[in-house]
């Protein structure tokens, strides 16, 4: 979508106030704290990042060689 189609977007939206109201008032009720940013970074990269080995594993590794 184009930055034009948004604007035109947002001004149809303003031009009816209670579905505007509504767009504010959900808009206030999300977390945009950095808390919750960290929160979702980590998520992130906890899924990208394997688990490192525990120590029995490290145990094992070493016997092997």
């Amino acid at each position: 979508m184009s930055l034009l189609n948004c604007i035109h977007e947002a001004l149809r939206a303003y031009k009816d106030p209670a579905g505007w109201r509504k767009l504010m008032q959900n808009g206030m009720k999300k977390d945009f704290s950095w808390k919750a940013s960290a929160r979702e970074y980590v998520k992130i990269y906890e899924r990208l990042v394997p688990p490192k080995p525990g120590p029995s594993e490290k145990v094992l590794e070493f016997s092997r060689a």
